[in-house]
């Protein structure tokens, strides 16, 4: 299992520096995809901001944000919260703006496991389902181009100058994170393994099972402020 304490994340860039990668984003985004996760949150810590509409990100791509998030949403009428989870695409519309299209599931047990899932019907729909529950939602527009996007797991992005109310950080554990398309494997993650196998976990890396060598990266900054790729 791994903890996600504000601070951490795991990425997988748009390329791969070494080209071990056999399926990269962008070929991803040529066909419909699911992404799936096993994750608790530590809703305790997230911050309610109806102001700056601040989210945390489970699993997503970067840019005008894509994937799965979770938030605690206000109402102004009443004062009460609700923790929700939610699902995010943008798209382009006939005059050139950029829209969000976004899903919402409100948590109502927060101390468990939840099981998540996102899928994407290419340039058609998103849908969220989260421990049975279940929204749908037909695009307008067409998608804007994520092909170029870093893949995040436990925060929104972490890329050098993104300010802090945009990085997204994640609390919370997860057991898992699998992206398929079809039948063919992007990314399968295990974090229920034990950690001290090198194979699975090591100090710069995760295995990915699927077979495409999207093996994700833990985040290292150097002095200048940059992000490490390995």
């Amino acid at each position: 299992m791994i903890k996600f304490d504000g601070t951490n994340c795991l990425f997988l860039p748009s390329f791969s520096r070494n080209s071990v990668s056999t399926y990269n984003i962008k070929k991803l985004f040529e066909d419909s995809f699911t992404i799936r996760t096993r994750v608790k949150i530590d809703w305790d810590k997230l911050k309610p901001n109806p102001e700056e509409q601040v989210k945390y990100g489970i699993v997503c791509l970067n840019g005008m944000d894509m994937g799965i998030f979770c938030n605690i949403e206000e109402n102004k009428v009443t004062n009460e919260y609700r923790k929700c989870i939610t699902a995010e695409v943008w798209t382009n519309v006939d005059n050139g703006t950029a829209i969000r299209n976004d899903l919402m599931l409100e948590v109502k047990d927060d101390d468990k496991f939840l099981d998540i899932e996102f899928r994407y019907g290419k340039d058609k729909f998103i849908e969220l389902l989260v421990d049975g529950n279940w929204s749908k939602m037909h695009l307008r527009g067409e998608v804007v181009d994520y092909s170029e996007s870093f893949l995040w797991v436990g925060c929104c992005n972490n890329n050098k100058d993104i300010p802090e109310n945009l990085t997204g950080n994640l609390y919370g554990e997860m057991k898992n994170v699998i992206i398929t398309s079809g039948d063919k494997g992007f990314l399968e993650c295990d974090f229920t393994k034990d950690i001290t196998m090198a194979h699975n976990v090591t100090d710069y890396k995760v295995y990915d099972y699927s077979g495409s060598a999207n093996h994700l990266l833990k985040k290292f900054i150097n002095d200048d402020g940059q992000l490490i790729i390995f």
